[in-house]
């Protein structure tokens, strides 16, 4: 018949009467790219089989029924069952059968076998036209090998085993929607994203199915060194989104960036697709973790939602226990073709400043105290940390209280400038200043220990621009001095360019004392602040510091 050859031995009986029956075995050679016609099985329309089988067959018919047991061998076929596996021709595969066959249209299989190399799937099945769902099919497999699903768009499995019962049908033949439920679990499987470079590992739980929706239960895998607990649900398998809860004993920025970086572009191996197009796959979900790490940042706990979309990753919101403080905003990744790009929007309260120093800048100083910032910022993720510090963008406000600088190589060289600098007066004599200025910074008793400068405030803006920060409006205010900073910083080198205005609290006060000789011609300076002009240069590690000017300044009197 066409392409299908049918070859039978055994008995026919009665052939002109009700009471015919028929005894036959025999084998058949069949072209599995018409067994849709065959049927007529609209249900098999998105199955596609192609290919030749070979089979054994027993047949014990009545005038009302036929009985088949047969098995087939399926080695030269190419079957592709969406979205869930496919079986190429020359991969062993095996399908026994045992039907019956009610005329005209009722088909039971009371059991089947399906053997894929070293794993056997067990069934059954029938399609009946006149009730509804007019197909079902169930079946059950242990220990069956996760490589075998193939086809899932997005990912696939690496290794790993399931147990699993399911079952589909469809309501009628003029259907064009299947149905299917199912339950497993999957144990040491390792999951490939197609668009990452590293896998999920170990990965095991509870898999219950329902249509195009698949929910995971206590789920676990790692990724790099890190243990994740998930509980999620998948939807619309043809673009999988993935929602639900996940907790991290450590949520490692780094290996995730690493994980996607590297990657070629699809659009190098394809048109790019228009914008409305969804991508291959989409995450949703909250994460709860002890630690994380982002470039040389390490945190405590984190929550936030985590999206994934195609080749964006964003946190939002985050909250981050850091630097002794809190972080809160959102953090986006994105893995573009000409690498990782990273954007946030935070604000901090309370951090450690010796934290922060510590951790973002080597050899920085030794600074006490706690500060809060806010500021929206962005760049790329490079692996050399010279180019990643360049490429940062944005602006960053701050405030810091109780603020205490210990052996400041910046603060140090500002006061001790003043030693060899002497100081004129208009309408009195030159006054030197080696040592006068230094010893008559007092404020409420205390002279001002040069080793150890402490700052109620330390507020100002940062606006970023390729690495260079630059600011116009930095204020250190303390009991002895008040200073203001301008200029900038470069994140790169670690060195700065900055002018520094120092106004030192009560000097003129002190000056009287110390020369109380000069009488009434320095009383009329009694509400005058002298200022100090500094330029600051150099690496912030030990900088270059020059005293430029020393001022006079006069209160305004109030109207």
């Amino acid at each position: 018949f066409g392409k299908n050859t049918l070859s039978l031995s055994g008995t026919l009986s009665n052939l002109w009467h009700k009471e015919r029956t028929a005894n036959l075995k025999g084998t058949i050679e069949i072209s599995l790219d018409e067994v849709t016609k065959l049927t007529n099985a609209d249900a098999l329309a998105d199955v596609t089989i192609s290919g030749m089988a070979n089979a054994s067959i027993t047949v014990t018919a009545s005038a009302k029924q036929v009985d088949l047991t047969t098995t087939i061998d399926l080695l030269r076929t190419d079957i592709t069952v969406p979205p869930l596996i496919h079986k190429a021709s020359g991969a062993p595969c095996e399908l026994s059968i045992k039907a019956l066959y009610s005329i005209p249209d009722k088909l039971l299989i009371d059991e089947f076998a399906l053997v894929l190399g070293k794993d056997k799937l067990t069934g059954k099945a029938q399609l009946v036209p006149a009730e509804d769902p007019w197909l079902q099919i169930s079946f059950t497999t242990s220990g069956f090998s996760l490589e075998h699903l193939n086809r899932l768009p997005g990912v696939n499995f690496a290794e790993g085993t399931c147990g699993l019962f399911a079952k589909v049908w469809q309501s009628n033949p003029s259907s064009e929607d299947f149905h299917y439920s199912g339950e497993g679990v999957v144990d040491g499987a390792a999951l490939v994203v197609k668009i990452m470079n590293e896998p999920f590992k170990n990965l095991s739980g509870r898999l219950e199915i329902v249509d195009n929706k698949a929910l995971l239960h206590e789920a676990s895998f790692s990724l790099g060194e890190s243990l994740y607990r998930l509980d999620a649900e998948v939807t619309d398998f043809s673009t999988p989104r993935i929602t639900g809860q996940l907790r991290i004993d450590l949520l490692d920025i780094n290996k995730i960036i690493d994980a996607f970086d590297g990657q070629e572009d699809v659009s190098k191996e394809a048109p790019p697709a228009p914008e409305t197009s969804p991508p291959d796959f989409s995450l949703e979900l909250q994460v709860d973790t002890d630690a994380m790490h982002f470039g040389k940042v390490k945190t405590g706990s984190v929550s936030t939602l985590w999206y994934t979309s195609g080749r964006v990753q964003q946190f939002d919101p985050l909250q981050i226990k850091a630097f002794g403080g809190t972080l809160g905003g959102k953090l986006e990744l994105a893995i573009l073709e000409e690498g990782i790009t990273w954007k946030t929007d935070l604000k901090g309260e309370e951090m450690i400043i010796e934290d922060i120093s510590n951790q973002l800048f080597e050899g920085g100083e030794r600074v006490k105290g706690t500060v809060s910032a806010q500021g929206t910022l962005r760049g790329r993720a490079d692996a050399n940390p010279e180019e990643m510090w360049q490429s940062i963008n944005g602006e960053l406000g701050y405030r810091a209280t109780k603020t205490q600088f210990n052996e400041s190589p910046l603060f140090k060289s500002m006061l001790l400038a003043t030693r060899s600098t002497g100081m004129l007066i208009p309408g009195l004599q030159q006054i030197s200043l080696a040592n006068l200025v230094i010893d008559s910074l007092k404020s409420r008793g205390r002279s001002l220990n040069i080793n150890q400068v402490n700052f109620h405030t330390i507020e100002g803006t940062f606006h970023i621009t390729d690495g260079l920060a630059q600011t116009e409006d930095s204020f250190f205010d303390a009991d002895t001095v008040d200073l203001l900073f301008k200029g900038d910083i470069d994140l790169v080198k670690e060195d700065c360019n900055m002018k520094v205005r120092a106004t030192p609290i009560g000097t003129i006060g002190s000056l009287m004392r110390k020369i109380p000789f000069l009488g009434k011609q320095i009383e009329r300076l009694r509400n005058a602040t002298l200022s100090f002009s500094f330029n600051v240069t150099g690496p912030l590690a030990d900088p270059n510091v020059q005293l430029t000017a020393v001022e006079r300044l006069t209160p305004q009197k109030k109207e």
